[in-house]
This record gives structure tokens, sequence and C-alpha cells, in this order.
């Protein structure tokens, strides 16, 4: 297929990665490319003029992520005292209330349940960041 215009659709790694590294792509005056030759050719083979990153392009608009987050899924360690959460996206960690979290022994009929107290803390941090350099091959 032939075209002037190429959509990529981020994975869910790159995605992530992204929103740990605040303020990237927070808005238009943080969100810029920059490429090597290798990114795409045009009909003929000709590759693309590469783009460092001290000439990085800005971007010609931008849509800020407006889903909120949910979580997939917990997982309790009684052992360890701890309660890990998965969610759907990537959070901002220090935004985290473990005193908004409520346990409790049902998802209806509530007989016995614990709110979490105001000790508790966020242990964990974002994961690792890949970078990738312009002129890879990912």
């Amino acid at each position: 297929v032939h075209d002037r215009v190429v959509t990529i659709s981020l994975g869910m790694a790159d995605t992530n990665a992204m929103k740990c590294m605040p303020p990237l792509a927070s808005g238009l005056n943080s969100t810029f490319i920059s490429f090597g030759s290798t990114l795409v050719a045009d009909t003929s083979g000709n590759s693309i003029v590469p783009v460092t990153a001290a000439a990085a392009k800005v971007a010609a608009a931008f849509a800020a992520d407006l889903v909120p987050p949910t979580i997939s899924s917990f997982y309790v360690n009684l052992t360890r005292n701890i309660i890990t959460l998965s969610f759907s996206e990537t959070v901002n960690q220090s935004s985290a209330r473990p005193s908004r979290l409520l346990l409790q022994n049902s998802s209806s009929a509530v007989e016995a349940s614990v709110a979490i107290g105001d000790q508790a803390a966020v242990i964990s941090s974002c994961g690792p960041v890949h970078r990738h350099r312009p002129d890879s091959h990912h």
C-alpha cells in the first residue's frame, strides 16, 4: 500500500514508557520526534532524510489521554504485608492514596471489611524504561 500518511499503533510497553517520563508527550510543547534514515523509504527505495534529536520535529497536533485508569487485578500477600494493584495503564504513583482502599470479603453482601490505614505507603515505582536510538531497527 502506498500513501503519504503512516499511522503507527503504539504498543502498551511504549505507551507506558512514555507515561513514566513526564513531561514527555504531555502536550504540544513536549512532543517531538527524531529518527534515522531507516524509518521509511519512498516507492523508489529512497530512504527518508534523518532528523537528529538536536533538530527534532514538533507534533502538528496532540490529543491528551482522557481515559481514566481501572484496576485490572490485585494481589494480596499477607506474608510480606503487601497489596499489589495492577492498572489498565501507567499511573502517577505519587497520586496513590492507600487509605482510600477498602479490603472486603465480598463484592456485594459485605460481612467484613478493613479500611487500609494512613500508615500504608506506596513502595513500587515505574518499571524499566527502554530507550530507542533513532537509528535503531526497532
